[in-house]
């Protein structure tokens, strides 16, 4: 199928399309994003339907392909969209293994999504539960919920607003989400307007923003800040792995807590959640003493 639009971007040195994208969809067998080495393709919602967008990262440019009523929308939105604003190479460690790290991910982009609702829908998912139930429960809504990303085959987009309105909290519970975290996405739902509101604001405005939402607490604003806002000093307080994960990353310390976190972190501002992502991004985790825990680690919102 012929695009509706087409855009060709120029990347900066060093940019990984895979890298960037790491970490802000649903696991690799998401149904909205597919992505393969240098290729992508991305199921969203914009401002008045369903749009896919294919990518395709070829020397220092990023040809990218649009499909749905919304693409001319899309193109100006299109540089945040892949990261290519960001600039992790303005990060510059003293320590040697995070120079390390800084070189081994130079590559990899925060990105600013032209959307926000379905992003807190995903991390709202990850409140209490193992990721791997999150993943399962997004594409359970997505079959339920979402529709066929136009132009692209086999390709999906999420549930826009109206659809995640009319989902009903008995029909969350079939999927597989909790009661819990299915009042919030009915809370979220209702305040989709809100949230979209919120897409150009600094990082302040839209964690305080968020959580104005009840049942969105502190870590799933942050959360949605780091992957979908470009927030590169976004703090995830409330983790249950994540400050052991830092502490032994940055001091070979097993066991610390949110405070002994931010201290380590406070050297690396304005990058304390560009670090984050590089403990994501090497499957990093302090050594584990004990039984493991059931929740399996991404922490939670008790709102």
């Amino acid at each position: 199928m012929t695009a509706d639009a087409t855009l060709t971007l120029n990347t900066p040195p060093h940019y990984r399309l895979s890298h960037t994208l790491n970490h802000v969809g649903m696991g690799a067998r998401d149904p909205c994003l597919v992505v393969r080495g240098r290729e992508a393709c991305w199921g969203l919602q914009g401002p008045t339907g369903p749009i896919a967008v294919a990518a395709v990262h070829e020397g220092d440019s990023l040809n990218v392909s649009t499909f749905g009523d919304d693409s001319q929308w899309m193109q100006p939105r299109l540089a945040d969209l892949f990261g290519l604003h960001d600039a992790p190479d303005n990060f510059h460690p003293s320590a040697a293994h995070l120079r390390t790290l800084a070189k081994k991910y130079r590559g990899m982009h925060l990105l600013k999504a032209p959307v926000l609702l379905t992003r807190l829908v995903q991390v709202v998912l990850f409140q209490l539960i193992t990721f791997h139930d999150a993943t399962r429960a997004w594409r359970r809504l997505v079959a339920f919920a979402g529709e066929q990303a136009p132009g692209i085959a086999r390709l999906r987009c999420p549930p826009d607003a109206t659809r995640l309105a009319d989902v009903s909290i008995l029909r969350y519970k079939s999927l597989g989400i909790s009661h819990k975290q299915a009042i919030t996405l009915a809370e979220v739902a209702r305040a989709a307007h809100f949230v979209e509101s919120l897409v150009n604001v600094g990082t302040s405005e839209l964690i305080g923003g968020l959580q104005q939402i009840p049942g969105v607490g502190p870590w799933t604003a942050n959360y949605v800040a780091g992957t979908a806002h470009g927030a590169a000093d976004a703090e995830l307080l409330g983790d249950f792995h994540l400050p052991n994960t830092l502490a032994w990353m940055l001091s070979r310390e097993q066991r610390a807590d949110d405070a002994r976190m931010l201290e380590l972190l406070e050297p690396h501002r304005p990058h304390r959640f560009r670090i984050v992502r590089w403990s994501w991004a090497e499957g990093m985790h302090a050594p584990r003493r004990g039984p493991r825990a059931s929740y399996g680690g991404r922490r939670f919102d008790r709102e």
